[in-house]
């Protein structure tokens, strides 16, 4: 009776017949698990073509009340919508059979052609149940979701009868459409979703548009309000999805077009569309003519009147509030995935501005309950428009037709609005909601405990305000940024100033309206950096202003907001720099000019009683120790003069304020806040630290103590086999474990800080945390979670790379118990499951949303996959954020322990390498190629001292997989994630710099080389991806020219700019590949660089306007001519006179000075290496440019040059040209070979290149013995020359080679002999103390020797 029965019934009655009958559906409706379970076991076991049939018979027979039923209502409702759902799935299923991995072809042609006669045979059946009279509201959606998917299935296969079938359901539903009947238009957009290219074909243009128009033209002529607005919603929702699977449908006709045959590939079509739709971001372009556009004027002008004219005749209240966000949900979609519907024609466009604007506008009277979500919905959509560039770049130029403004100004102002003090535009609408959208509850905010998670829109009752500031960042930045949407927003902020402080209490509003004032600079500064540096000023001073003690706590939470995120944006300045920011480079240098008030200010705050204001100054020290040019961190340590003479008091206001909590305060005191933020202060302390160096020695002593207290707290028993946590019940275990990692981390930090003055201070902590460290890892190896629960084990690993980088050598004996976490770390399967998705998770992916679940660790999107259905793909963020913590700390620990790190190289390398084709995250692909480059160069190392061992084979063993690995994956990158293609391209560049540096000592063999083959593969993919990077600043030049016709504000040309520097930096590692793949091959490379290299870059010698191109050119043929052998440097040297003029003359090389530099080093190769008559024409204008260059050493000392290395390199082809032995010029007329040799002596010793230094000390010594030299007239300035070089060899440098420092003692000894002994001693005098004991030691060393060197 109850519908419930036992697992006996089911088998009785349904063993015999493989179908589904209602006593099943009922038992998996039913409320007893053990039922549900049999029930659903049983349904599994039948074959899905007969379960199909059974479900679609059961379906009919349902609606049409041919079963006899025992309880009526609604439980027959329910078993006819689990049918219908359950049928759908098995639909999708078999289309997967048709599609998917079938095992063989026969096999596969015989399913697919079983499977598509079932599905066809369905259409029909479901047609007319989808129609029938009787079917329920309910269960006609879901039979019209079963219609859908049935064509996609068929679709994918591409047969007559997936046409058919499409057809024939357009023509049945064509009526109901066209009266604008909701289940038919309903149905109609899921078949555009769906099935797209099918739908296209079959409905084509003037039929869609047709039936589009005639339900247009229905809901105008309802006298039914409430229900008119409902159909209109559906018809705008279809146009949407018609328009969407148009542009799709273009770009299948399009690729097939380029395929060249025709191929009917809709499964691959497909897949690629819905995964490209996917977070991707909008469009760039409009098409006027397309489709989309025409539907645009033809039906999206009259619906949006129609919403219009909808909420306008409307009584106050009764305005069905979610079917308008319905609208603007549709709208919004299409912005980002069709906006040729939205903006095909300024008409249209203009038709859509002000529909939103008016909904904007009146929806606060006329919707009931509550009204801003629809209204911002209606910003949203605008918003999103505004982001499409061919959107952006109309707004402020196109006029419209029908009256003399345009859409920007109206977007800005209002329509019919000309004085800013009347503005009703959308940055004045998105300011009142963010005054509004705050929470009144002050008491509530500010009592709520800090977590990690918190920022300054973490308050949920905030979400409004939330909302609005990212609109509003969003119209700022593309509504002709600052430079237009500024003089707009700012009068507005400079009234919400206006308010008088005192007055802010908790209820009257006031405080609102400078927490919105504050944080609409933020969002200014956001949109539109550069732009905002005239107003910085304006925004410091109300910043600090706000921040004072009388301000209320949420403006003072948002004053320091506002400080953070413009140190933030602040320029980041080195040391190095000396600038006048007042003069100087254009930009904020707000440290420079507030450094005292702002961290007075921020000092202040760190010691709020409010915990959220406390915890944010933190923060804030965070941002201005490591923040700059749009980073968190920057990698600039900020000048130790804007912090070095405050450091005192911002550690005394840390220790006084947050660092003083006790955690063992009675139970209720403290609690999750109080952790979080103590953890904040100590990632402050770490930051100071780290910005001030060595500055931080005098307070290590009052700081390390405590922070090794933290690192303790709570734990017993510290020994290496393990740690006893003790627990405190009133504290949060992840948060107490978090506070032990932060304090572990800044105490490494400040202990690396002070490491150059350091007197033996750091060491004894460094072991007291390693010992704590080896006893959580190996806690870590019997129990994850227990260990966990002590300290994370990122926070732990990174700290123990960070001792490695202090103690070097020393820490080889931690080595065996860190380095097996690491590479469990590497090596760990990432946790991803796919689920079944549900329509809200996926309407939320659509939008591009990705759904997060900080708890769990884990990000989540869901996809409709043909044949599949919708599906959740779930990822463990938090294991890919382990990966990536590990590579970044193997990489410190192999750089600190170099060669000591060798014998662990092979087994770290061999786990670190298939992460470089990690799919899932750009960051471990990154991190992990910078730390096998870093890890190979120390097996590289420890070869050179042990070539015998196995070890010292591994260089050999794993070069051409590092090679290949990393030059497979630039294809597959993203071609605009500059850091990660910079990463990897860096990567490469030193792990070839290593295997051409590192040679044996007996024979100068490399340690490792690349084969021909695997050079020629690497060649080939680098050049394609420096093809790419060279075609992406030609874009960007000829936007910043605006010779493409693009006109750029002032910050999307700094934007243009910042992406030429990147694409720059891009090119080197890249050119620096090939270059060192050249060097290590040799003559072996001239096939390679003959059918590859000069190829591709032979015309980009002189053929372009891009300077970077041609260095790029000059320096790879530079290397050639260099390191090819006598054949290439003939062929090739030719090839480079004119080049060559070009580059070194300032007219011609675009102000580029390392195109010039370039220019000068191939003089200096093709003298060398090329034939002697190769600038026999055109010698004399080289010496002429040469000349200006190198004299530069006979007026500054190098410190004080620009460039020293262009210096030296000129001095080096000037000698190399006309004075060496073998030059080619030597001996020709004209040339001034005493003014060069002058000079070349004057420039000695060269230091910037050490190759081009061997040389030329090398050539020193023959001209000496060739008497070119007068040795006693040049004595003083000879024996500084020979001591400066003993000198630099001593400490490292290799500017000498051991020959030429031997021939240089022979000189010495000359010179003792034949030159004035009071000349000599007077000159030894004058040398520096270095130079005078490198001098001793070099006579010392000599003496000793039975055989001399001599000439």
């Amino acid at each position: 009776e109850d519908g419930s029965f036992h697992k006996s019934a089911i088998d009785n009655r349904t063993k015999m017949a493989m179908s589904v009958s209602e006593q099943v559906l009922d038992a998996m409706l039913g409320a007893s698990a053990v039922h549900r379970e049999a029930a659903e076991a049983h349904f599994q076991g039948i074959p899905v073509p007969d379960r199909a049939s059974s479900l679609l018979s059961l379906l009919l027979l349902q609606v049409q009340g041919q079963v006899q039923v025992q309880v009526e209502g609604r439980r027959s409702e329910a078993r006819g919508l689990l049918a219908a759902v359950l049928l759908r799935r098995d639909i999708s299923t078999l289309g997967g059979g048709m599609n998917m991995n079938m095992p063989t072809k026969s096999s596969s042609d015989s399913t697919t052609h079983a499977s598509t006669s079932l599905l066809q045979s369905m259409a029909e059946p479901l047609v007319s149940l989808f129609h029938a009279a009787s079917t329920s509201a309910a269960c006609q959606r879901q039979v019209g979701h079963c219609i859908a998917e049935l064509c996609l299935s068929l679709s994918l296969v591409g047969t007559l009868e997936s046409d058919q079938v499409m057809s024939a359901v357009l023509t049945s539903i064509g009526p109901g459409c066209a009266v604008a009947d909701i289940a038919c238009l309903g149905l109609l957009s899921n078949l555009s979703e769906r099935a797209p290219t099918t739908l296209w074909k079959n409905g084509t243009y003037n039929g869609l548009s047709s039936i589009l128009k005639q339900a247009i033209s229905s809901t105008s002529n309802s006298n039914n309000k409430g229900d008119g607005v409902r159909r209109v919603e559906a018809i705008l929702n279809a146009v949407c999805r018609i328009a969407i699977a148009s542009d799709l449908t273009a770009k299948h006709e399009s690729q097939k077009h380029l395929n060249g045959n025709g191929s009917n590939n809709n499964k691959e079509f497909i897949l690629n569309a819905i995964q490209s739709q996917i977070g991707e971001g909008a469009p760039k372009q409009i098409d006027s003519s397309s489709a989309a556009a025409q539907l645009g004027s033809v039906c999206l002008v009259p619906l949006l009147k129609q919403l219009v004219v909808s909420l306008q005749t409307s009584a106050i209240g009764s305005v069905d509030d979610q079917v308008y966000f319905k609208c603007m949900q549709h709208l919004s979609h299409c912005a980002t995935q069709c906006p040729s519907l939205l903006a095909g024609t300024i008409e249209t466009l203009y038709a859509l501005v002000q529909t939103c604007m008016m909904l904007v506008r009146e929806g606060a009277t006329m919707f009931g309950g509550e009204t801003h979500y629809v209204r911002l919905s209606c910003l949203q959509v605008l918003a999103s428009i505004c982001e499409v560039t061919d959107v952006k770049r109309k707004l402020l130029s196109v006029p419209i037709p029908s009256c003399e403004n345009n859409i920007g100004n109206i977007l800005l102002l209002g329509e019919n609005v000309t004085d800013i003090a009347n503005q009703n535009g959308v940055i004045r609408m998105c300011a009142e909601f963010i005054v509004q959208g705050v929470d009144e509850d002050v008491e509530g905010w500010a009592s709520e405990p800090v977590s990690l998670q918190d920022d300054a829109g973490s308050w949920e009752d905030d979400d409004v305000a939330v909302y609005a500031e990212s609109l509003l960042e969003s119209f700022l930045r593309n509504l002709g940024g600052g430079a237009h949407s500024f003089p707009i927003v700012l009068p507005l902020v400079e009234s919400l100033l206006s308010t008088n402080t005192t007055t802010c209490t908790a209820g009257d509003g006031n405080w609102q309206k400078q927490r919105a004032a504050l944080s609409i600079l933020e969002q200014c500064l956001t949109a539109a950096p550069v732009a905002f540096v005239s107003y910085a000023t304006v925004a410091v001073e109300a910043a600090l202003q706000l921040a004072g003690a009388g301000s209320n706590v949420r403006v003072q939470y948002q004053a320091i907001q506002l400080i953070g995120s413009m140190c933030h944006a602040d320029n980041a300045t080195s040391e190095s720099d000396d600038m006048d920011p007042s003069t100087d480079s254009p930009g904020m240098h707000i440290r420079e000019r507030f450094s005292p008030r702002l961290l007075e200010a921020i000092s202040q705050l760190v010691q709020s009683p409010c915990s959220k204001v406390s915890s944010h100054a933190c923060l804030a020290i965070v941002s201005y120790c490591r923040g700059g040019d749009g980073k968190e961190d920057c990698g600039i340590t900020v000048k130790s003069t804007l912090l070095v003479p405050y450091l005192q008091n911002v550690l005394q206001a840390l220790v006084v304020g947050p660092l003083s909590i006790d955690l063992l305060a009675p139970s209720g005191t403290a609690d999750t806040g109080s952790v979080t933020t103590q953890s904040r202060a100590i990632a402050a302390v770490a930051c100071l630290a780290n910005a001030s160096g060595s500055e931080f020695a005098p307070f290590y002593d009052n700081i390390m103590p405590g922070l090794l207290r933290c690192a303790t707290f709570g734990l017993n028993n510290i020994t290496p086999n393990g740690v006893t946590l003790v627990s405190h019940s009133n504290l949060p275990v992840y948060e107490l474990s978090l506070l032990r990692g932060s304090a572990i981390v800044s105490a490494t930090i400040v202990g690396q800080a002070i490491s150059d003055v350091d007197d033996g201070h750091y060491l004894p902590d460094a072991e007291k945390i390693m010992q704590l460290a080896l006893g959580v890892l190996q806690d870590a190896t019997r129990d994850a979670t227990y260990s966990a629960s002590i300290v994370p084990l990122n926070q732990l690993l990174g700290a123990c790379a960070r001792i490695a980088r202090s103690m070097g050598s020393k820490f080889a004996p931690f080595v065996p118990a860190v380095l097996p976490h690491l590479i469990n770390r590497a090596t760990e399967k990432v946790d991803v499951s796919v689920t079944d998705g549900d329509e809200s998770t996926y309407g939320s992916s659509q939008m591009g949303g990705v759904e997060q679940d900080d708890e769990e660790g884990t990000e989540s999107i869901t996809v409709a996959l043909p044949g599949m259905g919708l599906k959740k793909l779930i990822l463990s963020t938090s294991q890919i954020e382990e990966k990536v913590q590990a590579s970044r700390a193997m990489y410190e620990l192999a750089h600190a322990l170099g060669i000591s790190f060798g014998p662990f190289a092979e087994e770290s390398i061999r786990a670190f390498l298939p992460l470089l084709s990690f799919k899932y995250s750009a960051d471990v692909r990154s991190t992990s190629a910078l730390a096998l480059a870093t890890m190979f160069d120390s097996a590289c190392e420890y070869a050179v001292e042990e070539p015998g061992s196995a070890h010292g084979k591994l260089p050999q063993q794993v070069i051409g997989l590092l090679v290949q690995g990393i030059t497979q994956q630039f294809p597959v990158e993203d071609e605009d994630d500059a850091e990660t293609l910079f990463g990897l391209a860096d990567s490469l560049s030193d792990i070839l710099y290593a295997a051409f540096c590192h040679r044996h000592a007996n024979d100068g063999r490399g340690v490792a080389n690349v084969t021909v083959n695997d050079a020629r593969a690497a060649v080939s993919l680098l050049i394609q991806v420096m093809g790419a990077c060279l075609g992406r600043r030609q874009t960007l030049i000829n936007m910043i020219s605006s010779s493409d016709g693009t006109y750029l504000d002032e910050d999307e040309k700094a934007e243009c700019e910042t992406g030429l520097e990147n694409e720059s930096k891009l090119l080197t590692p890249l050119v620096d590949s090939i270059g060192y793949m050249l060097k290590l091959l040799g003559p072996e490379f001239n096939p390679v660089f003959d059918q590859l290299v000069a190829p591709a870059f032979g015309k980009l010698l002189i053929g372009t306007s891009d300077t970077r191109a041609r260095f790029a050119a000059m320096c790879l043929f530079d290397d050639c001519v260099e390191h090819c052998g006598s054949a290439a440097a003939t062929k090739y040297s030719s090839k480079l006179v004119e080049p060559i003029l070009h580059g070194i003359d300032d007219t011609k090389n675009g102000q580029d000075m390392d195109l010039k530099q370039a220019s000068i080093y191939g003089i200096a190769q093709v003298a060398r290496y090329g034939p002697p008559t190769t600038f026999r024409l055109v010698v004399a204008q080289i010496i002429h440019f040469l000349k200006p260059v190198s004299n530069e050493v006979n007026t500054t000392a190098k410190d004080d040059m620009d460039n020293a290395c262009m210096v030296e390199n000129a001095v080096s082809a000037l000698v190399s040209l006309a004075l060496f032995e073998h030059a080619p010029f030597a001996k020709m007329k004209g040339v001034d070979t005493s003014s060069i040799l002058t000079t070349f002596l004057n420039s000695l010793p060269l230091r910037e290149d050490e190759t081009e230094a061997q040389i030329c000390h090398k050539g020193l010594c023959d001209l000496i013995d060739s008497g070119m030299v007068n040795v006693p007239a040049n004595a003083p300035q000879l024996l500084k020359i020979i001591g400066d070089i003993l000198m630099f060899v001593t400490d490292g440098e290799e500017i000498a080679t051991p020959d030429t420092c031997h021939r240089l003692m022979y000189i010495l000894r000359k010179m003792q002999n034949e030159v004035d002994s009071g000349i000599m001693q007077q000159g030894f005098s004058s040398l520096v103390p270095e130079a005078q004991n490198a001098i001793q030691m070099a006579m010392e060393q000599s003496a000793s020797q039975s055989n001399l060197v001599t000439p």
